[in-house]
């Protein structure tokens, strides 16, 4: 029977296939970079930079939200199962991973503007400040924070049995489970009150802290560029040299950040918009699903793309890229190479003498 039985819309079409094309080429991109990147903020010359403790945590969050949330948003559209529903550890424990990891990639861009808008200020304050010690100890307590932040799905859910009912029968002999709120005022608190703190505390803040902090990164930059015309010619190749090292982080910072605003806006604009959207039709409602996931996917793109982010960026990831292949290669040649001598040399080791048997 098709998906879109008895309604065969244009619109559910369209979400049919967005369900299960984009979440799958996402994850497979996703998971690949996010791993790549995590391989490489690890390399020496990238462990220089306290930026690249941030990252490398922004990397591992991406990671675990595309298949906590990608994955499993995917995986309830297309077979129409809420994993929710599945135990009583992951009805609770499902929303609390998803919301507190997202609100730590999120604000994990925040740290790191305000680590940048630190740097272009204060050359030399940030560089006593801002160790690689000092980021991982940023890196957890923001984690904790954030972790604490969507806490109360613990005390505001519990999985619960009902009879299954189809049309107007109510068949008691068979039952499902639902991962239900435990009572009428969680209900407001979810509908009326979280709303507003995720829209608030995930969107609103950390999206002006961003752009305002990138501005300022961009006026810091302007200026000190006009104060490198003033510098001694003795001293103008130190800056020079200490300008072409940063620009790398920079550029990366800003489009890791604009990517970031521009996946995460459209979709919390369109939420403003979600229940006045008409679904009293079986179209409507088709169309209100399409724009589900056609704004779903994309923000799920911001959890995907920094691999591709941090390679055009700059020649410093793209650089330890190369090096980390060649190296790869290295040691697959070596492993060759040593089957192939450990083959040669047990083939000798049994060949069996000849016997001159005409003497």
């Amino acid at each position: 029977m098709s998906a879109c039985f008895p309604h065969d819309f244009l619109e559910c079409h369209i979400t049919y296939w967005i369900w299960r094309t984009v979440p799958v080429l996402l994850l497979v991109i996703g998971t690949f970079g996010n791993i790549l990147n995590i391989v490489i903020l690890l390399r020496k010359r990238m462990r220089q930079h306290s930026i690249s403790v941030h990252l490398l945590f922004l990397a591992v969050a991406d990671l675990a939200l595309l298949w906590t949330s990608t994955f499993s948003h995917m995986y309830q559209q297309v077979h129409r199962i809420n994993v929710r529903n599945s135990s009583a550890f992951l009805c609770t424990a499902f929303p609390w991973i998803n919301y507190g990891i997202a609100g730590f990639s999120v604000w994990l861009l925040v740290v790191v503007t305000t680590e940048r808008v630190l740097v272009t200020s204060s050359f030399a304050l940030s560089k006593k400040k801002l160790s690689n010690k000092t980021a991982v100890i940023i890196s957890c307590i923001l984690l904790a924070i954030c972790l604490l932040f969507p806490l109360h799905y613990y005390f505001g859910f519990r999985l619960d049995t009902f009879p299954k009912q189809t049309g107007n029968f109510t068949n008691l002999n068979e039952m499902w489970t639902v991962c239900v709120k435990v009572s009428e005022t969680f209900e407001n608190f979810y509908k009326n009150v979280w709303p507003v703190m995720i829209m608030t505390v995930l969107n609103i803040i950390p999206m002006v802290l961003i752009v305002s902090g990138n501005l300022t990164i961009l006026i810091n930059i302007v200026r000190h560029a006009r104060q490198m015309d003033r510098v001694l010619p003795e001293n103008r190749n130190a800056e020079i040299r200490n300008s072409r090292r940063n620009r790398f982080l920079y550029k990366m910072l800003f489009l890791v950040c604009g990517c970031f605003v521009v996946t995460n806006l459209p979709y919390n604009v369109y939420l403003q918009f979600w229940d006045r959207i008409d679904v009293s039709t079986p179209r409507g409602l088709a169309r209100r699903n399409m724009y589900d996931a056609i704004f779903l996917c994309l923000t799920y793109c911001n959890f995907a793309l920094n691999f591709v982010l941090y390679f055009v960026s700059g020649t410093l990831f793209k650089q330890e890229f190369r090096a980390l292949s060649k190296e790869c290669v290295m040691l697959v040649r070596k492993g060759l190479c040593f089957q192939t001598s450990v083959r040669e040399a047990s083939t000798m080791y049994n060949r069996t003498p000849v016997i001159n048997t005409l003497t």
